[in-house]
């Protein structure tokens, strides 16, 4: 009895961690496409912007651990103001699979993005959103500090 609680404690954790997994990410330069008017027409310019950004990728399904990686994101993101803010896909919609693509977020990710730099912080999210939310914002505190700073 105790090898079958056993296995069915192994065998949810591994589904859990394979629903909330992610593929090894590689390092791509993101750019954010702003619309400025010029003359009463909208144009698109790519331009680097010196604004860091939380971006997130889900599905449309999600789970406790995802959702508190939204509400500790879109905390954190509120205290640095005009310097930071939350962006999430959902890779189930036509432009998150896109973005998702362009970002390498082949699952759900979670990426600090600042001019030509991401860093990749699924993992600590993961860990600790739920489990340990003050842990996580401490992390995206000094991640972010490190890059606007």
């Amino acid at each position: 009895m105790k090898k079958l609680n056993y296995l069915l404690i192994l065998i949810s954790f591994f589904a859990f961690m394979i629903s909330c997994s992610n593929n090894e990410q590689t390092k791509e330069s993101d750019s954010e496409v702003i619309k400025e008017e010029t003359n009463n027409e909208t144009s698109t310019d790519i331009v680097k912007v010196e604004k860091a950004s939380l971006v997130y990728f889900h599905f449309t399904k999600r789970c406790a651990t995802c959702n508190a990686i939204k509400s500790v994101s879109e905390e954190v993101a509120k205290t640095y103001a005009d310097k930071a803010d939350y962006i999430e896909y959902n890779l189930d919609e036509v432009e998150g699979e896109e973005m998702g693509k362009k970002m390498n977020a082949d699952g759900q990710t979670y990426y600090l993005v600042f001019g030509d730099s991401k860093i990749d912080l699924t993992e600590e999210a993961f860990l600790n959103a739920k489990s340990n939310p003050d842990k996580f914002k401490a992390i995206l505190k000094e991640k972010l500090d490190a890059v606007l700073l």
